[in-house]
C-alpha cells in the first residue's frame, strides 16, 4: 500500500480516536457498561477491516481515496441497517417470552426481520456494485473474498484468543 495512502488512513482513525476521546464517558460506578464497550469494540473491528482491505486491494491514492469513502458510505448505511435489526430482534425475542404469545404479533415480528434482512442483503449487494467501477477485475475479485473471509478471520482470532487466554488460567 502506498505510504500516503496508509498515512491518510491512519489520520483517519487517529481523527477517530480523537474524537472519541474528547466524548465524556459517564462516572465510572464500578459497572461494566457493555453498551460503550461493544461499540468501541466495533469501531476498532472497523478500523481494523478497513486497514486489511485496503492492504489487500494494493490501491494508489487517488483511487484508494475514492474507494474508502464511498466503502465508509456504504458502511453507514449497513450499520443503521444492522441497528434496525437488532432492535426488530429485540422485538420478537421480547414477544416470545410472554407465557402465551400472540401469533399475529410474532408473525408481525418474523416478517418485519426478514424484510429487513433482505434490505440488508440487498444493500451489501449495492455496496459491492458501487466498488466495481473504481476497482480492476482483479481487485474487485480479491475484495469479493476479503468479505466473504473477514468474518471468519475475525472469529478464528477470537477463538485464538479465547484459548490462549483458557492455557493461561491457573
Amino acid at each position: 500500500m502506498p505510504a500516503q495512502l496508509l498515512r491518510g488512513v491512519l489520520i483517519l482513525i487517529w481523527t477517530t480516536a480523537l474524537t472519541m476521546a474528547q466524548n465524556p464517558l459517564p462516572q465510572d460506578t464500578g459497572a461494566v457498561q457493555p453498551t460503550q464497550t461493544w461499540r468501541h469494540a466495533r469501531e476498532r473491528l472497523q478500523q481494523w477491516k478497513t486497514l486489511r482491505l485496503l492492504q489487500e486491494l494494493g490501491l494508489d491514492e487517488t483511487r484508494g481515496t475514492h474507494v474508502l469513502l464511498r466503502y465508509m458510505a456504504y458502511n453507514r448505511r449497513i450499520d443503521s441497517l444492522l441497528q434496525q435489526l437488532d432492535n426488530t430482534a429485540q422485538q420478537l425475542a421480547t414477544s416470545l417470552q410472554h407465557p402465551t404469545p400472540s401469533p399475529e404479533e410474532l408473525q408481525r415480528w418474523s416478517q418485519e426481520l426478514l424484510r429487513q434482512q433482505q434490505e440488508l442483503f440487498r444493500t451489501l449487494h449495492q455496496r459491492a456494485e458501487a466498488l466495481r467501477p473504481l476497482l480492476t477485475e482483479e481487485q474487485f475479485a480479491r475484495y469479493i473474498l476479503f468479505e466473504y473471509r473477514f468474518p471468519q478471520q475475525v472469529e478464528q482470532a477470537l477463538l485464538q484468543r479465547w484459548h490462549k487466554r483458557q492455557r493461561q488460567k491457573p
